[in-house]
């Protein structure tokens, strides 16, 4: 699931005791953070949209510029 902190609230992790991301995080549910929800101290939200997948799009302006035997003709 993914918590993040109420506003104005601090959680911990159990075991490690590193504070929660303000942004929020996936954590496994457990009775610890169910316990920290009722009480209002996180809250469930839905994860942060991930950036679009770069494809490999790239912009081309110099046809040369990705290969580089292309300028020993050049040279030559």
């Amino acid at each position: 699931m993914f918590i993040k902190p109420a506003p104005g609230c601090a959680a911990r992790h159990p075991g490690t005791l590193r504070l929660l991301a303000e942004q929020g995080e996936a954590v496994a549910p457990s009775p610890y953070w169910h316990r920290l929800i009722a009480a209002g101290a996180v809250i469930t939200c839905a994860p942060p949209a991930e950036p679009a997948p770069d494809h490999g799009d790239h912009d081309h302006s110099d046809p040369h510029e990705d290969n580089p035997h292309s300028h020993e003709q050049e040279l030559s």
